[in-house]
Protein backbone atom coordinates (compact mmCIF):
# COMPACT_ATOMS: atom_id res chain seq x y z
CA UNK A 1 0.00 0.00 0.00
CA UNK A 2 3.39 2.46 -0.22
CA UNK A 3 3.43 3.03 3.46
CA UNK A 4 6.75 3.71 4.82
CA UNK A 5 7.71 1.51 7.90
CA UNK A 6 7.07 4.58 10.13
CA UNK A 7 3.22 4.12 9.33
CA UNK A 8 3.81 0.47 9.76
CA UNK A 9 4.98 1.15 13.23
CA UNK A 10 2.23 3.31 14.07
CA UNK A 11 -0.68 1.37 12.73
CA UNK A 12 1.16 -1.57 14.54
CA UNK A 13 0.86 0.79 17.85
CA UNK A 14 -2.98 1.30 17.27
CA UNK A 15 -3.93 -2.29 16.39
CA UNK A 16 -2.49 -2.80 20.02
CA UNK A 17 -3.58 0.34 22.22
CA UNK A 18 -7.29 -0.16 20.08
CA UNK A 19 -7.55 -4.09 20.38
CA UNK A 20 -7.90 -4.60 17.14
CA UNK A 21 -8.64 -8.01 16.22
CA UNK A 22 -9.02 -7.77 12.52
CA UNK A 23 -5.82 -5.69 11.25
CA UNK A 24 -6.66 -6.56 7.84
CA UNK A 25 -9.52 -4.09 8.47
CA UNK A 26 -7.74 -1.11 8.03
CA UNK A 27 -6.51 -2.03 4.40
CA UNK A 28 -9.98 -2.98 3.23
CA UNK A 29 -11.98 -0.93 5.17
CA UNK A 30 -12.41 3.03 4.72
CA UNK A 31 -14.82 3.70 7.18
CA UNK A 32 -12.52 2.02 10.36
CA UNK A 33 -9.71 3.01 9.09
CA UNK A 34 -11.21 6.41 9.45
CA UNK A 35 -12.06 5.90 12.70
CA UNK A 36 -8.72 4.56 14.16
CA UNK A 37 -7.15 7.16 13.06
CA UNK A 38 -9.24 9.55 14.40
CA UNK A 39 -9.00 7.58 17.58
CA UNK A 40 -5.11 8.50 17.33
CA UNK A 41 -6.13 11.82 16.52
CA UNK A 42 -7.64 12.77 19.18
CA UNK A 43 -5.07 10.82 21.81
CA UNK A 44 -2.34 13.22 19.83
CA UNK A 45 -4.66 16.00 21.30
CA UNK A 46 -4.17 15.54 24.24
CA UNK A 47 -0.96 14.27 24.89
CA UNK A 48 1.83 16.52 25.96
CA UNK A 49 3.54 17.93 22.88
CA UNK A 50 4.08 20.82 21.33
CA UNK A 51 1.72 22.21 19.07
CA UNK A 52 3.98 21.88 16.27
CA UNK A 53 4.90 18.12 16.96
CA UNK A 54 0.73 17.47 16.96
CA UNK A 55 0.52 18.71 13.71
CA UNK A 56 3.75 17.07 12.49
CA UNK A 57 2.19 13.60 14.24
CA UNK A 58 -1.21 14.53 12.70
CA UNK A 59 0.22 14.47 9.27
CA UNK A 60 1.64 11.04 9.43
CA UNK A 61 -1.84 9.73 10.40
CA UNK A 62 -3.84 11.54 7.01
CA UNK A 63 -0.42 10.26 5.02
CA UNK A 64 -1.45 7.16 6.01
CA UNK A 65 -5.52 7.33 5.08
CA UNK A 66 -4.51 8.99 1.86
CA UNK A 67 -2.16 6.05 0.53
CA UNK A 68 -4.15 3.38 2.08
CA UNK A 69 -6.95 5.14 -0.07
CA UNK A 70 -5.39 5.75 -2.95
CA UNK A 71 -3.75 2.35 -3.30
CA UNK A 72 -7.37 1.01 -3.32
CA UNK A 73 -8.13 -0.11 -7.22
CA UNK A 74 -11.22 0.81 -8.60
CA UNK A 75 -13.79 -1.75 -8.93
CA UNK A 76 -14.29 -2.62 -12.59
CA UNK A 77 -17.71 -4.13 -12.13
CA UNK A 78 -21.12 -1.80 -12.52
CA UNK A 79 -23.39 -1.35 -9.87
CA UNK A 80 -27.17 -0.41 -9.82
CA UNK A 81 -28.62 3.40 -7.97
CA UNK A 82 -30.99 1.02 -6.74
CA UNK A 83 -27.98 0.27 -3.88
CA UNK A 84 -28.00 3.62 -2.81
CA UNK A 85 -28.65 4.34 1.04
CA UNK A 86 -31.24 6.92 1.29
CA UNK A 87 -29.56 10.12 2.92
CA UNK A 88 -26.93 10.01 1.09
CA UNK A 89 -25.21 13.12 0.31
CA UNK A 90 -24.51 13.41 -3.31
CA UNK A 91 -23.61 16.88 -5.83
CA UNK A 92 -25.48 16.91 -9.25
CA UNK A 93 -23.76 17.95 -12.06
CA UNK A 94 -25.49 19.31 -15.61
CA UNK A 95 -24.07 20.70 -18.65
CA UNK A 96 -26.39 24.09 -18.37
CA UNK A 97 -26.49 24.77 -14.34
CA UNK A 98 -24.01 24.88 -11.64
CA UNK A 99 -23.11 22.18 -9.78
CA UNK A 100 -25.29 21.45 -6.78
CA UNK A 101 -25.60 19.38 -3.33
CA UNK A 102 -28.20 17.23 -2.98
CA UNK A 103 -29.34 14.28 -0.12
CA UNK A 104 -31.40 11.03 -1.19
CA UNK A 105 -34.63 11.44 0.37
CA UNK A 106 -36.77 8.68 -1.21
CA UNK A 107 -36.30 5.77 -4.01
CA UNK A 108 -38.71 3.72 -6.24
CA UNK A 109 -38.65 0.86 -8.16
CA UNK A 110 -38.01 3.75 -11.51
CA UNK A 111 -36.45 6.76 -9.49
CA UNK A 112 -34.33 8.85 -7.35
CA UNK A 113 -35.73 11.24 -5.25
CA UNK A 114 -33.07 14.23 -4.11
CA UNK A 115 -33.98 17.44 -2.99
CA UNK A 116 -34.32 19.88 -4.86
CA UNK A 117 -31.47 22.72 -4.38
CA UNK A 118 -32.05 26.66 -4.74
CA UNK A 119 -30.55 29.13 -6.09
CA UNK A 120 -28.08 32.02 -4.06
CA UNK A 121 -31.40 34.16 -4.82
CA UNK A 122 -33.79 31.73 -3.04
CA UNK A 123 -35.33 30.38 -6.55
CA UNK A 124 -34.97 26.78 -7.44
CA UNK A 125 -32.46 25.31 -9.47
CA UNK A 126 -33.72 25.38 -13.05
CA UNK A 127 -33.83 21.49 -13.97
CA UNK A 128 -35.64 20.41 -17.15
CA UNK A 129 -37.33 17.09 -17.37
CA UNK A 130 -35.24 14.95 -20.01
CA UNK A 131 -32.58 16.89 -18.93
CA UNK A 132 -29.16 14.65 -18.62
CA UNK A 133 -27.26 14.84 -14.97
CA UNK A 134 -23.92 13.48 -13.53
CA UNK A 135 -24.18 12.40 -9.79
CA UNK A 136 -21.40 12.41 -7.41
CA UNK A 137 -21.46 10.51 -4.26
CA UNK A 138 -19.21 9.18 -1.56
CA UNK A 139 -19.43 6.07 0.54
CA UNK A 140 -17.80 4.77 3.16
CA UNK A 141 -15.90 7.95 3.46
CA UNK A 142 -13.25 7.36 0.35
CA UNK A 143 -15.34 5.43 -2.34
CA UNK A 144 -16.06 7.88 -5.10
CA UNK A 145 -18.53 6.70 -7.45
CA UNK A 146 -20.26 8.58 -10.32
CA UNK A 147 -23.14 7.94 -12.56
CA UNK A 148 -25.23 9.42 -15.98
CA UNK A 149 -28.76 9.62 -15.32
CA UNK A 150 -31.97 11.55 -16.52
CA UNK A 151 -34.08 13.83 -14.55
CA UNK A 152 -37.65 12.23 -14.93
CA UNK A 153 -39.42 14.83 -12.92
CA UNK A 154 -39.75 17.44 -10.56
CA UNK A 155 -42.83 18.37 -7.99
CA UNK A 156 -43.68 18.49 -4.68
CA UNK A 157 -43.78 15.31 -2.21
CA UNK A 158 -46.57 14.54 0.05
CA UNK A 159 -45.16 16.61 2.81
CA UNK A 160 -45.14 19.64 0.03
CA UNK A 161 -41.01 19.69 -0.42
CA UNK A 162 -39.98 19.97 -3.62
CA UNK A 163 -38.38 16.69 -5.17
CA UNK A 164 -35.76 16.60 -8.05
CA UNK A 165 -36.76 12.40 -9.33
CA UNK A 166 -33.67 11.20 -11.45
CA UNK A 167 -33.79 7.74 -13.49
CA UNK A 168 -32.34 4.93 -12.13
CA UNK A 169 -29.54 3.27 -13.70
CA UNK A 170 -27.18 0.29 -13.85
CA UNK A 171 -24.35 2.08 -14.61
CA UNK A 172 -22.90 2.91 -11.41
CA UNK A 173 -19.06 3.59 -11.73
CA UNK A 174 -16.00 3.53 -9.01
CA UNK A 175 -13.79 5.83 -9.82
CA UNK A 176 -10.60 5.52 -8.23
CA UNK A 177 -9.37 7.81 -5.97
CA UNK A 178 -6.14 11.06 -7.17
CA UNK A 179 -3.31 11.24 -5.66
CA UNK A 180 -5.10 14.10 -3.59
CA UNK A 181 -8.34 12.97 -3.07
CA UNK A 182 -11.07 15.86 -3.22
CA UNK A 183 -15.01 16.36 -2.08
CA UNK A 184 -17.35 18.85 -3.13
CA UNK A 185 -17.10 22.26 -0.93
CA UNK A 186 -19.59 24.39 -1.92
CA UNK A 187 -18.08 26.82 0.55
CA UNK A 188 -17.82 31.45 0.38
CA UNK A 189 -13.99 31.98 -0.32
CA UNK A 190 -12.01 35.09 -1.20
CA UNK A 191 -8.79 35.61 -2.67
CA UNK A 192 -5.95 37.89 -3.71
CA UNK A 193 -3.50 38.52 -6.48
CA UNK A 194 -0.01 37.85 -4.97
CA UNK A 195 3.02 39.85 -7.05
CA UNK A 196 6.55 38.64 -6.81
CA UNK A 197 9.07 41.34 -5.87
CA UNK A 198 13.00 41.25 -6.05
CA UNK A 199 14.72 42.84 -3.53
CA UNK A 200 18.81 44.05 -3.90
CA UNK A 201 20.84 43.08 -6.70
CA UNK A 202 23.32 40.21 -7.48
CA UNK A 203 23.27 37.79 -4.68
CA UNK A 204 21.66 40.37 -2.46
CA UNK A 205 19.15 39.62 -4.82
CA UNK A 206 16.06 38.18 -2.59
CA UNK A 207 12.45 37.52 -3.91
CA UNK A 208 9.23 38.11 -1.61
CA UNK A 209 5.78 37.39 -2.42
CA UNK A 210 3.31 40.68 -1.76
CA UNK A 211 -0.43 39.87 -0.99
CA UNK A 212 -2.46 43.11 -2.45
CA UNK A 213 -4.98 42.84 -0.15
CA UNK A 214 -6.45 46.47 -0.85
CA UNK A 215 -8.47 44.34 -3.66
CA UNK A 216 -10.53 41.42 -2.67
CA UNK A 217 -12.15 38.50 -4.62
CA UNK A 218 -15.07 36.78 -4.05
CA UNK A 219 -15.79 33.18 -5.19
CA UNK A 220 -17.74 29.96 -4.46
CA UNK A 221 -15.20 27.20 -3.94
CA UNK A 222 -16.77 23.90 -5.88
CA UNK A 223 -14.09 21.09 -4.16
CA UNK A 224 -11.43 21.12 -2.20
CA UNK A 225 -8.41 18.94 -1.75
CA UNK A 226 -5.37 18.67 0.16
CA UNK A 227 -3.30 19.80 -3.66
CA UNK A 228 -5.48 22.48 -4.64
CA UNK A 229 -9.50 23.68 -5.35
CA UNK A 230 -11.55 24.65 -8.09
CA UNK A 231 -14.18 27.96 -7.45
CA UNK A 232 -16.39 29.93 -9.32
CA UNK A 233 -16.15 33.77 -9.61
CA UNK A 234 -17.35 36.94 -11.51
CA UNK A 235 -13.43 38.31 -11.46
CA UNK A 236 -11.19 35.70 -12.93
CA UNK A 237 -6.85 35.77 -12.69
CA UNK A 238 -4.92 34.61 -15.94
CA UNK A 239 -3.51 31.36 -15.62
CA UNK A 240 -0.50 31.42 -14.18
CA UNK A 241 -1.21 34.19 -11.61
CA UNK A 242 -0.52 33.67 -8.07
CA UNK A 243 -2.94 34.22 -5.77
CA UNK A 244 -3.98 33.54 -1.94
CA UNK A 245 -7.19 32.11 -0.80
CA UNK A 246 -9.12 32.74 2.41
CA UNK A 247 -11.69 30.17 3.53
CA UNK A 248 -13.72 28.39 6.68
CA UNK A 249 -14.00 24.81 6.89
CA UNK A 250 -15.32 25.45 10.24
CA UNK A 251 -17.15 27.96 11.58
CA UNK A 252 -14.58 31.22 12.89
CA UNK A 253 -11.64 29.22 12.08
CA UNK A 254 -10.18 30.98 9.01
CA UNK A 255 -7.58 28.81 6.54
CA UNK A 256 -5.29 30.81 4.19
CA UNK A 257 -3.20 29.08 1.12
CA UNK A 258 -1.17 30.12 -1.66
CA UNK A 259 -2.12 28.63 -4.87
CA UNK A 260 -1.57 29.38 -8.73
CA UNK A 261 -4.22 29.57 -11.44
CA UNK A 262 -3.91 26.49 -13.61
CA UNK A 263 -6.41 26.64 -15.64
CA UNK A 264 -9.94 28.91 -16.27
CA UNK A 265 -12.76 27.81 -18.25
CA UNK A 266 -16.02 30.31 -19.03
CA UNK A 267 -19.16 29.13 -16.66
CA UNK A 268 -22.48 30.76 -17.58
CA UNK A 269 -22.12 34.47 -16.22
CA UNK A 270 -18.85 33.36 -14.24
CA UNK A 271 -15.39 31.30 -14.95
CA UNK A 272 -14.31 28.52 -13.05
CA UNK A 273 -10.81 28.88 -11.69
CA UNK A 274 -8.78 25.24 -11.16
CA UNK A 275 -5.74 26.63 -8.78
CA UNK A 276 -2.97 24.35 -7.41
CA UNK A 277 -1.61 25.07 -4.10
CA UNK A 278 1.93 26.02 -3.60
CA UNK A 279 1.97 26.73 -0.26
CA UNK A 280 0.08 25.51 2.78
CA UNK A 281 0.85 24.86 6.72
CA UNK A 282 0.73 22.16 8.18
CA UNK A 283 -1.68 23.12 10.73
CA UNK A 284 -4.00 23.89 7.70
CA UNK A 285 -3.19 21.28 5.20
CA UNK A 286 -4.21 18.88 8.26
CA UNK A 287 -7.35 20.73 8.53
CA UNK A 288 -8.50 20.38 4.99
CA UNK A 289 -7.28 16.73 5.02
CA UNK A 290 -9.31 16.26 7.71
CA UNK A 291 -12.07 17.28 5.81
CA UNK A 292 -11.50 15.83 2.79
CA UNK A 293 -10.97 12.32 4.58
CA UNK A 294 -14.61 12.57 6.73
CA UNK A 295 -12.67 13.08 10.03
CA UNK A 296 -14.61 16.01 10.36
CA UNK A 297 -18.13 16.76 9.86
CA UNK A 298 -18.98 19.82 7.28
CA UNK A 299 -20.96 21.69 10.03
CA UNK A 300 -22.17 24.10 7.50
CA UNK A 301 -22.91 22.09 4.66
CA UNK A 302 -24.91 23.88 2.27
CA UNK A 303 -27.64 21.73 0.53
CA UNK A 304 -28.90 23.92 -1.72
CA UNK A 305 -26.46 27.19 -2.31
CA UNK A 306 -25.07 28.60 -4.84
CA UNK A 307 -23.05 31.31 -3.92
CA UNK A 308 -21.08 34.13 -5.21
CA UNK A 309 -20.01 36.96 -2.68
Amino acid sequence: HGLDPTHYQILKKAVKSQKIQSPGALFTNGRFLTNTLRTMISQVDSADYSESDKEALKAELFEIKQRISSHTPALKQSMSTKAMAINQEVAIYSRNLPPYAADLVNKTAEVLVFTLPREANGDWAAYKVGQPVKIRYIKDDDKVFTFVSTVKDISRDMEGEMRLQVEHTGEVKRVQLRKSPRKEFFRPAYFYRVEVITEGKGRKEVRKAAVDKNRRFGANLQDLSAGGCAMLTRTALPKGSLIMITFDISKGNSINVFGKVRNVRKERANTLMHVMFTKVSTKHLNEIRAFVFGFVEDEERSRNNYLIS
